[in-house]
């Protein structure tokens, strides 16, 4: 997307107005993501089985604050359980 939007490639034929002005329009940041794997979920006993978790904290930026269990996704009883730590924002 920074390619595109610093105007770097060419295209030919050249991209429709309505594509420019949607790359444009278009933002990004930095989006990071941890997986972590454990054999409990230890998570389940304080929040239950949620699937979303919002942990604000008062950490200095960038900070893990959202949560995703995967666990309703295990293939089986025997997999491990998952939690994916996303931070994201500006630089």
């Amino acid at each position: 997307l920074g390619c595109l939007k610093e105007g770097s490639m060419a295209f030919a034929p050249n991209l429709s107005p309505r594509k420019t002005h949607a790359l444009a329009a278009v933002g990004f940041s930095r989006f990071e993501k941890v997986v972590l794997a454990f054999a409990e979920p230890f998570w389940e006993r304080v929040v239950g089985r949620r699937h979303v978790i919002h942990a604000p904290s008062d950490a200095p930026l960038p900070r893990f604050e959202v949560f995703f269990s995967l666990n309703a996704a295990r293939g089986t009883a025997k997999a491990p359980h998952v939690l994916v730590a996303i931070v994201g924002g500006a630089d």
